[in-house]
């Protein structure tokens, strides 16, 4: 199977196709200071085109996933890296952000099949298309006019039973206090949703160490229960952001919305 040079990812981060999962072929993809950016839009485009009743924003989703994630940073530099940068790499490694019941993976993996034809776009188109416009062109071709629809069956939260019931509007609400010093643009709203029903958090891509702070309400709750980090949307969540100290303020922010309300204590 042929390698392309540059990772890129999707997702929601993912990016890998059939021969390859790189984006610019001949430069490393941190050589190219744009690829973050045409990585995010091609999937979220792609993602949009593909899925229906998606009660959530995929630009959002897929910013939080390629530009936040932990999962992105360990399948780009390891899980994924070199002669294992692979499409059939890239599909598995996305069931560890994906829920693998989740039924918006077939299309995921469909836009990851697709981004070989969206790159060579990219790279060989002379007019001054846009990159939507490509994205748009590159589905189409791929599939021969013929383009698959996956639509959304199933909805709410897939946390455990026991897991106390979190409230994704305070949840936004208590982000947007805690970020209000920072240039920090997420929609914290979307990005629960979608970890509620259809995100991942497990093994190294997630870190939920700060949240067993003995004396944290969250601690204690989940010790009680029987819980674990990726049992509960709230702390799934926390857990999926990336561990780079540039991000720990935003993790500990993250964290604190998780746990502050009162579902945790008694």
């Amino acid at each position: 199977m042929d390698r392309c040079p540059i990772v890129i990812l999707v997702i929601f981060a993912v990016a890998a196709t059939a021969e390859g999962c790189h984006l610019i072929r001949g430069r490393h993809r941190r050589q190219v200071g744009e690829d973050s950016v045409i990585t995010r839009v091609f999937f979220s485009k792609c993602m949009e085109r593909l899925t229906s009743d998606i009660p959530w924003d995929w630009n959002q989703v897929t910013d939080f996933i390629v530009s936040y994630s932990q999962w992105y940073q360990e399948t780009d530099y390891f899980r994924c890296s070199g002669n294992r940068d692979t499409a059939a790499c890239w599909r598995q490694a996305a069931t560890k952000m994906f829920k693998g019941s989740s039924d918006v993976l077939p299309a995921l993996n469909s836009c990851i099949d697709t981004f070989v034809d969206f790159t060579n776009l990219v790279e060989h188109d002379d007019t001054a298309s846009s990159l939507s416009d490509m994205v748009y062109r590159s589905i189409d071709n791929h599939f021969s006019g013929r383009v698959p629809h996956f639509k959304k069956m199933t909805f709410g939260s897939s946390d455990k039973v026991n897991c106390p019931r979190r409230n994704g509007y305070e949840f936004g609400s208590c982000m947007m206090d805690q970020m209000r010093e920072r240039m920090d643009h997420l929609d914290y709203f979307t990005i629960a949703t979608f970890m509620q029903s259809d995100g991942e958090c497990n093994g190294n891509d997630c870190d939920c160490a700060l949240m067993y702070d003995p004396a944290s309400d969250i601690y204690r709750y989940y010790l009680a229960h029987g819980l674990s980090c990726g049992d509960c949307w709230a702390t799934r969540m926390a857990g999926a952001f990336s561990k780079s100290p540039e991000m720990s303020g935003l993790r500990d922010s993250v964290l604190h919305c998780a746990g502050f309300l009162s579902a945790y204590k008694g």
